[in-house]
């Protein structure tokens, strides 16, 4: 009876635990096949990577871990042409991208190794693919150029590229493409693409002093450009050059100056970095002289007085070169103290607002007036009687000649008195006593100013 009851304690004993084993074991065993997966094939890894990606963002989550085991060794997870970026170039060849890889681990085992891989899934998506740095320059300058247009501030861009790049790489690129086009002063505000993010770029641009500007490519068209921005009134403007564009820039610049002294154009130049471009900011010193726009306002009184409808253009040009020799007295005393280049008696303004002058005063004048009753003029500078010099050349139904209203003006000044000895004069009877080299004046970019009065 005793080794009955004994007996069947033991049975239940060991049945009990027949039965505890399989509840411990069981689960762990399904845990471990639910969570540890083997990818041998970097499509396969990828695969699952999308697939948690999109299972997290369903969820809202911003960031996954993913286990796996894997007889292959995946490497250095940032080096170049580590395994993980085979990974992310199968998912880019899909339209997906975004993921950032926050940190790895690996396990070396007897067979193969384990790893767990987390990533940031924040931006993960579908996104355009492009080819290479190129196309993708291409495309975010076509964005920002329809951005502007719409009148935005700012401009955010993310895409895939199929070659992977640095993140200093495209933007360059972009701004390059852009001023080839015309567009200047593009900003880049931020680039959260870095090397845990392969294949895929999120850029934001600042537009606000994006601007288009003119790209000159040619002398003629330049300078076509500068006399229309003159007609439209505006008087401060920039200008795109190439490096190795097919003219002088200065050498135009410093022309258009001459033949429109009177706005006191001044210009210029900073690199835009890595472009191959530069940037000519060509502004009159109206803004920052006030006797530019008083002479300005002067000139239109004067006009006004002794221009009268129907007169012809060398009548008009008679009534400036009379008016300016009978209102200015040459200023003697600035010539022999030889005035700094800031004294009015260089200027427009010294001639017809103070009424005292030296040659560069009656010449800038001349050619305010001449210009206001659109009368082609330049300033021609050189020397005569051995010293520095400055007068004008004008056309007149399509015939070029010279004034020297300074020289026309007697010394000490004689009022009411007025010589014509250089009024309306050709380059031999000039020549006499004066010196200068015609071609630096008088040249192809001077003809299109004739075309743009007549």
């Amino acid at each position: 009876m005793h080794n009955h009851r004994y007996a069947k304690r033991v049975l239940a004993l060991v049945l009990s635990l027949m039965l505890w084993v399989p509840s411990v074991s069981a689960p762990v065993r399904a845990e471990a096949k639910a969570t540890i997966k083997t990818y041998n094939r970097y499509a396969d890894f990828a695969k699952a990577v999308m697939k948690e990606a999109d299972r997290a963002q369903k969820k809202k989550k911003k960031r996954i871990s993913i286990s796996f085991r894997s007889k292959y060794d995946f490497g250095d997870w940032h080096s170049d042409g580590a395994p993980i970026e085979k990974v992310y170039e199968v998912i880019t060849a899909k339209g997906y991208g975004g993921l950032s890889l926050l940190s790895t681990a690996t396990v070396w085992h007897e067979k193969d190794l384990s790893y767990v891989y987390d990533f940031k899934v924040s931006s993960y998506g579908k996104y355009k693919v492009l080819s290479d740095k190129n196309a993708a320059a291409s495309y975010v300058a076509g964005l920002v150029k329809d951005a502007k247009a719409k009148g935005k501030k700012s401009l955010r861009v993310r895409f895939l590229c199929k070659k992977d790049y640095d993140s200093d790489v495209i933007a360059p690129l972009v701004k390059k493409r852009l001023l080839k086009d015309g567009y200047s002063n593009l900003k880049l505000r931020s680039s959260n693409t870095d090397y845990t993010q392969s294949h895929f770029y999120d850029l934001t641009y600042d537009l606000s002093k994006l601007e288009k500007v003119f790209v000159a490519t040619g002398e003629k068209e330049t300078y076509r450009y500068l006399l229309s921005q003159l007609k439209a009134g505006k008087y401060s403007t920039n200008l795109l050059c190439y490096d190795d564009a097919p003219f002088d820039i200065k050498s135009l610049l410093k022309k258009f100056r001459y033949q429109f002294e009177e706005y006191r154009f001044t210009w210029s130049c900073s690199w835009v970095e890595g472009s191959g471009y530069k940037t000519y900011r060509v502004t009159s010193g109206m803004d920052e002289d006030e006797r530019i726009g008083l002479s300005f306002q002067k000139a239109d009184e004067i006009l006004a007085k002794i221009i009268t409808p129907g007169m012809t253009e060398e009548e008009k040009v008679k009534a400036i070169h009379d008016y300016l020799i009978l209102n200015c007295a040459y200023d003697e005393e600035a010539c022999d103290l030889d005035a700094p280049a800031e004294d009015s008696c260089y200027y427009a303004y010294g001639c017809l607002n103070e009424n005292s002058a030296v040659c560069n005063g009656y010449a800038e004048a001349f050619n305010l007036l001449a210009h206001k009753c659109n009368i082609p003029s330049t300033i021609v500078t050189g020397t005569a009687n051995g010293g520095g010099h400055a007068w004008n050349y004008v056309v007149l139904d399509g015939k070029g000649c010279y004034v020297d209203t300074t020289w026309d003006d007697p010394i000490p000044d004689r009022p009411g008195r007025i010589r014509e000895d250089y009024y309306l004069i050709s380059k031999e009877q000039l020549m006499e006593d004066h010196s200068w080299v015609e071609e630096d004046f008088i040249d192809s970019l001077f003809e299109e100013q004739v075309r743009f009065y007549q």
